[in-house]
């Protein structure tokens, strides 16, 4: 009995030293799967910084090479920089050109217009009378040339040559000294039309005509200033191989006009100005050459009616030329009628109002 006490005593002892505490078996496996995780993000951690120095390398080569002056991407994309334009001076507004070409004796004198504005087509005239005109019956009237119209950026991507989706280096270099020198050009050209310099104007417009041959804008300004020289059939010319590239470019339609009309083809010229008018009504440039024109014919009416037009767009012109065709057909009352308005008016330059008063006592002394 002793002894089986003794051998059941050995094995639970010898059960007792080989079992392991429950919270030591924890604490192993907690310790275990907190050095999986530490081990994981370690991995991650040096994955993540492989790809940070792999993406600063990656740049920097890229940078390396685009920057290189042997020639990378950006410098077979990059056209060379346009130091031509940098020296050219800034294309400024037009000078101001002056509107008339004379027919034959004299007729109350527009001054130039204005510096166009360079986001408008179109010039605003700035009426303005010479102060001492011969009497009534002596005038004639003087058909005048449309103003220059500026070259808005909107025109030059108009008249501009269609270019490639991807043009060659060379090609585009040689596009961009092209427009340099024709801009240079043209700035030159406008300069001696302001100075009447006729003679150096018209070679430099045909000059940067070469540059742009496709350009409706430089064929009119061509043809304006050859009409000021009095090379009708020349202007004639220009004007036609402008309408070619526009069809219904009003300022061309006018030079046009005003070609055949002093060139002695009243009925060419009346057609070109009524096709104008036709396109837009109350264009005053088109409105006082058909005045003119049906003033000289004689067509006092039709004159009277265009005056009236732009009487009514209180344009100072319509007045004048109102009370000269009245003071034609004599009726001097209605003339001086019309010439007293003229004096009643704030906007009216003194010498316009000198000349109305003059006009108002020399139909008094008759």
């Amino acid at each position: 009995m002793s002894l089986l006490a003794d051998l059941l005593s050995k094995v639970k002892h010898q059960d007792q030293q080989s079992s392991v505490p429950p919270d030591l078996a924890r604490i192993i496996q907690k310790s275990a799967q907190k050095k999986k995780v530490e081990r994981k993000f370690i991995i991650l951690l040096v994955f993540m910084l492989l790809f940070v120095i792999i993406g600063f390398g990656a740049v920097y080569f890229f940078e390396s090479y685009l920057t290189s002056p042997s020639g990378g991407i950006a410098a077979r994309q990059n056209p060379a920089p346009r130091e031509t334009q940098r020296n050219i001076p800034p294309a400024p507004s037009p000078p101001p050109v002056t509107q008339g070409a004379s027919i034959a004796g004299q007729t109350p004198e527009v001054a130039p217009p204005v510096s166009q504005p360079e986001n408008q087509a179109e010039p605003k005239v700035a009426p303005k009378i010479e102060a001492k005109l011969p009497p009534a019956e002596t005038q004639k009237p003087k058909i005048e040339t449309t103003p220059q119209p500026a070259e808005t950026k909107q025109d030059r991507k108009v008249a501009a040559r269609p270019r490639t989706t991807q043009p060659p280096k060379r090609s585009s270099e040689a596009s961009e000294n092209l427009k340099a020198e024709r801009d240079t050009l043209l700035y030159s050209a406008r300069s001696n039309e302001y100075n009447k310099n006729y003679s150096q104007a018209i070679t430099d417009y045909k000059k940067a005509l070469e540059k742009d041959p496709r350009n409706y804008l430089i064929m009119n300004s061509l043809a304006s200033t050859l009409i000021k020289t009095g090379s009708f059939e020349e202007s004639i010319r220009y004007s036609r191989n402008a309408l070619d590239y526009q069809k219904n470019y009003i300022p061309a339609l006018i030079n046009l006009g005003i070609a055949y009309i002093q060139s002695g083809n009243m009925t060419e010229g009346e057609t070109y100005l009524t096709r104008a008018r036709t396109i837009d009504p109350t264009n005053k440039v088109v409105l006082l050459n058909l005045a003119l024109l049906y003033e000289r014919l004689p067509n006092y009416q039709e004159s009277l009616a265009h005056f009236q037009k732009l009487l009514e767009m209180k344009d100072i012109r319509g007045y004048l030329g109102m009370a000269r065709v009245l003071e034609k057909q004599g009726k001097r009352l209605e003339a001086e009628r019309v010439y007293r308005n003229i004096l009643s008016m704030d906007d009216v330059d003194p010498q316009t109002k000198q000349f109305a008063n003059e006009r108002i006592l020399a139909i008094g002394n008759r």
